[in-house]
């Protein structure tokens, strides 16, 4: 299971990073509960093992970019997306691709599978439909692998 926290750290780090290099603009109205659902790590369940798949959900406000990401302790894959919020509505543009699409979000405290918040995707074509969170798993600034792999492994 560390193998996989690890790959995660890593994804998230390269989000971070290419959120670092990149240059968007965006424009943004409060909505529901975003200040839940952004800036925080979500996994759709806690790996079983070292070759349990788990999907990763992140979207950070300060550069609007987001990942999808599928992965195991010793494989994984990740899309970037750029994104406009609307309330509870994300509006993304997955820039490898050029696809568009609107999906929203809804997330809740919750005590589901251990965790302390539940988050519900609609619409999208990417990830799961469903993800958790715990507390401390928030991203605030720029979090370096070590710093990711400790915030999941508490």
């Amino acid at each position: 299971m560390k193998r996989t926290l690890v790959a995660v750290a890593v994804a998230a780090t390269t989000l971070v990073a290419w959120r670092w290099h990149a240059s968007t603009t965006t424009t943004t109205k409060d909505g529901g509960n975003a200040k839940l659902v952004l800036d925080r790590l979500w996994i759709d369940h806690v790996p079983k093992d070292d070759k349990d798949p788990v999907k990763v959900f992140v979207a950070l406000t300060q550069d609007p970019v987001g990942i999808f990401q599928t992965t195991t302790a010793w494989k994984g894959e990740y899309e970037v997306f750029q994104y406009e919020r609307a309330g509870g509505e994300i509006h993304a543009r997955y820039p490898q691709t050029g696809d568009h699409e609107k999906f929203t979000f809804v997330g809740s405290k919750c005590h589901d599978d251990k965790m302390d918040y539940c988050l519900e995707l609609a619409g999208s074509s990417r990830g799961a439909k469903h993800y958790f969170s715990m507390k401390g798993w928030e991203l605030d600034g720029v979090p370096d692998a070590h710093a990711i792999e400790a915030m999941i492994t508490r």
